[in-house]
């Protein structure tokens, strides 16, 4: 009871072009968040995206065991996505205009090595095919669903190197130097 009176569901997402001035520090945000807005901020190129602040993190029992913190969590972060997709004109799972996320933890203070990163979250084999399709380059929009696979993979500890096994058995069947060479 006493986390759930303390947690305050506003602080849950932001914007990275707009966090509340009340979330807008190192504590909330993370060191990768806090500079993602404070380089917005100086006017650097920063691509749209929102922050799942430390809240979240802090009151997570909450958000996980008690329903109506758990719905507003989950409409949070649609009403972000969806705030991504009508700013890129790209939508969350559509192969023809693919929306992909980079999701990385953070924290407060940095710990480089520690979190997990995902990339091309979003990304499935239907999405590839129409990334391939709208690029004219199958190459790179397999090797995007596999960078998404190997990071979703380590994230669940599975290790880098088996990954790289992998991969180097194909070059070695396929007789090719470079991955990049495979089809």
């Amino acid at each position: 009871m006493h986390q759930l009176l303390l947690y305050d569901p506003r602080h849950g997402v932001v914007a990275i072009d707009d966090p509340p001035p009340s979330v807008a520090g190192v504590i909330h945000l993370g060191t990768k968040g806090f500079n993602l807005v404070r380089l917005q901020r100086l006017g650097f190129r920063v691509p749209p995206g929102f922050i799942i602040t430390t809240e979240v993190f802090r009151c997570r029992e909450v958000i996980e065991t008690y329903e109506p913190a758990r719905r507003n969590f989950h409409e949070q972060v649609l009403a972000h996505l969806k705030r991504l997709e009508e700013k890129t004109g790209l939508r969350f799972g559509d192969p023809r205009r693919p929306l992909l996320l980079s999701v990385r933890s953070g924290a407060s203070i940095s710990q480089p090595g520690m979190m997990d990163t995902l990339l091309n979250v979003g990304n499935n084999e239907a999405v590839t095919r129409g990334l391939a399709e709208r690029t004219g380059n199958p190459w790179f929009a397999w090797d995007c669903y596999r960078r998404f696979l190997q990071s979703y993979g380590m994230a669940h500890d599975l290790a880098r190197d088996a990954f790289d096994a992998v991969i180097d058995a194909c070059k070695k069947r396929w007789g090719v130097p470079l991955k990049r060479l495979l089809s």
